[in-house]
């Protein structure tokens, strides 16, 4: 490889100090708060930032505030930042830098996470000892250079966080605006006052507006139906092409091209009964049971598998924009567990209880007012993730070319100072 002028090759025992953590003797949970934050591993720092779940009130090893935190037991690699000082456990080792800028070292052990992985030694689980950690290469620049990787690395990196922050507080505005349209309908906050609400097994909703069951604003033909049982379909029919199979994946990531299963023509036609249409609802009814997503436009021809449950809406009485929000709204509540006749639905494989769960359903012109409220705001998260991307593409790119030189700050400073 290549070294650029003044940079070299190092040690990382040679510009830190490796702390290797150590269990404590004793700590207290969240609630007490006393002596320090305990860190364990990668669950519980996090990919933005370290989240203490319990508190070490007698630490045994202790993590500098502004040390680099890496993962070294299963799983081995992640790094991050502490942010304050803390306790760690055999989980986790803290690089105390000495002759390195720590937001460089930082950064650098995170495009080197390939590498740190491989260091990794076990059977049972991967670990790494401190031995290999201070072995480890580490190409560096002079000081000023570092701070000034740093310095641009760090401002992408605080614009990802900030946009992860927008889309996070959008998506709980998202879910309280949900609430209040399903409790008020769409009339302004100002005038809550004015409407008037009845009680409901799903809770409060406008005296306006009609509560019905699930099975009477579905078609009369197979708008509710479970995916085909027993030996209807199996792996061993299916085919390298031909009509696909839908599975729980595709509507858990809302994401209809995954998936590889296929059966031919003629077991198509046998399970016709269990075909996926353009519009289509398909809600996840085993294992992860509530996730919803509609069928997309352009969606290939096929069938669902017995994990999912179709439904097929009157859309002269409830529209797919309202439903869904609506049925996610039941899901984060909790409102699937308990059916209209108080039986506990661990799964959703018994479609003549689902069949009972209440819809309220305001008029079709409330419906789509509320279906487009929620839009902008989904509009708003898109743009928001878009952005997050390119920002994430952008800094994976300047990672790598400055790290190694391809890129160099020599505009920002006079790198042979």
């Amino acid at each position: 490889m290549s070294i650029p002028a003044g940079w070299k090759m190092g040690k990382l025992g040679e510009v830190a100090a490796i702390h290797m953590g150590q269990s404590p003797p004793s700590f207290t949970y969240n609630l007490e708060r006393r002596g320090l934050p305990f860190l364990q591993g990668k669950a519980e720092f996090g990919d933005v930032q370290p989240t203490p779940i319990k508190w070490c009130s007698a630490p045994q090893r202790v993590a500098p505030k502004g040390s680099v935190l890496i993962s070294v037991r299963a799983p081995v690699g992640d790094v991050n930042i502490a942010p304050f000082e803390c306790c760690i456990g055999r989980g986790l080792a803290a690089l105390e830098p000495i002759d390195v800028d720590g937001e460089f070292l930082y950064l650098n052990l995170l495009m080197a996470k390939w590498r740190l992985e491989a260091l990794g030694t076990g059977t049972t689980f991967k670990s790494i000892n401190k031995a290999a950690l201070k072995d480890f290469d580490l190409l560096l620049p002079p000081l000023l250079v570092q701070r000034a990787i740093a310095g641009v690395l760090s401002t992408l990196r605080r614009a990802i966080e900030a946009t992860e922050c927008v889309i996070e507080a959008t998506l709980d505005f998202r879910k309280s605006l949900r609430r209040y349209l399903l409790t008020y309908g769409p009339e302004l906050i100002t005038r809550r006052d004015l409407v008037t609400t009845k009680a409901t097994a799903v809770g409060p909703v406008p005296d306006a507006w009609e509560v019905a069951r699930l099975g009477d604003v579905v078609r009369a033909d197979g708008g509710l139906k479970r995916g085909p049982w027993g030996g209807s379909i199996r792996k061993d029919m299916f085919v390298p092409s031909g009509y696909k199979v839908y599975e729980q994946q595709c509507v858990i990531n809302g994401d209809f091209s995954l998936g590889h299963y296929y059966v031919d023509e003629k077991k198509f036609a046998e399970l016709k009964d269990f075909a996926v249409e353009e519009g289509d609802i398909l809600i996840t009814a085993a294992g992860t049971i509530g996730k919803v997503a509609q069928v997309p436009v352009g969606a290939a021809k096929g069938i669902f598998n017995q994990a999912l449950i179709r439904v097929r809406l009157m859309r002269d009485r409830c529209i797919s924009d309202y439903f869904i929000p609506l049925f996610n709204d039941y899901t984060e509540r909790g409102v699937l567990q308990q059916s209209s006749h108080g039986a506990v639905l661990k799964n959703l494989s018994s479609v003549a209880l689902l069949r009972n769960i209440p819809v309220p359903l305001p008029t079709i012109k409330d419906q789509e007012t509320i279906a487009e409220i929620l839009s902008a705001v989904d509009e708003k998260t898109r743009v928001e993730t878009s952005m997050r991307i390119a920002l994430l593409g952008l800094f994976e790119a300047l990672l790598r070319d400055l790290m190694t030189g391809v890129l160099r700050t020599s505009a920002m400073i006079n790198e042979n100072d």
